[in-house]
């Protein structure tokens, strides 16, 4: 457990100086001191949640955080990631993950790129080029040198590689060439409602609460990405 938090500490602080060092656009962070330690503290407990496989109770964790936009990636990533785990062939469900994963994989989010890859290569929206683009983003990423990256493992690389040809690697990697990273920046009223949910006591606790405007799982302002978009 406190490995887990020491590391879920380090991903912060390396989704910080990520964020610094490309100079994106930056959501600006609450004022609110507690605000900030709901945030961090629902971020730790979901990521226990996640190890635990327990993705259902991460996933309404991690969607508050997520919803803090700018900075928060890895959650964005892990929420992209149990979104798919759990859609058990509910495609919009689905196509919810791909979206968060690609907001993270877009903000320049290692994890993110080589998850994208995977689904790209693996899943239901199979696209080689799109797979072999990501691949080439994930593995030229300068951020997996931070502390705290998860690599992807080996197996899923491999599978990944085996679907794409030579000259689908060759296109993907054009793309990647001319890959700018870019960051999602959220409604102001959205994040603000995801902070209020981590406020409500025991709910903010479980991982369990109200969810504003009964659909706020999917997500905000997002019409399903298509390839190379």
């Amino acid at each position: 457990m406190i490995a887990i938090r020491l590391i879920a500490a380090a991903v912060v602080l390396g989704m910080a100086v990520a964020g610094c060092s490309s100079k994106p656009q930056r959501s600006p962070l609450p004022k609110d001191r507690n605000a900030v330690d709901r945030i961090s503290d629902a971020y730790v407990r979901a990521v226990d949640l996640q190890a635990a496989g327990d993705c259902e109770k991460a996933s309404r964790l991690l969607y508050r955080v997520a919803m803090q936009g700018t900075g928060y990636e890895d959650a964005q990533r892990r929420l992209g990631e149990c979104t798919i785990a759990t859609a058990k062939g509910d495609q919009t469900r689905y196509m919810d993950g791909i979206v968060w994963l690609r907001r993270a994989a877009e903000a320049g989010w290692p994890e993110a790129q080589g998850s994208l890859a995977y689904e790209y290569a693996t899943g239901t929206m199979t696209d080689p080029v799109e797979a072999a683009r990501w691949l080439t983003l994930y593995e030229n990423n300068p951020k997996m040198k931070r502390l705290g990256f998860t690599p992807l493992p080996a197996d899923k690389l491999a599978r990944i590689r085996v679907r794409i040809t030579p000259e689908q690697l060759a296109k993907g990697q054009a793309a990647a060439a001319s890959f700018v990273p870019v960051t999602w920046i959220p409604p102001a009223a959205a994040k603000r409602d995801a902070v209020l949910d981590l406020k409500e006591g025991e709910a903010a606790k479980s991982g369990f609460g109200p969810h504003r405007g009964g659909d706020s799982d999917r997500p905000v302002g997002g019409e399903f990405p298509q390839p190379g978009q």
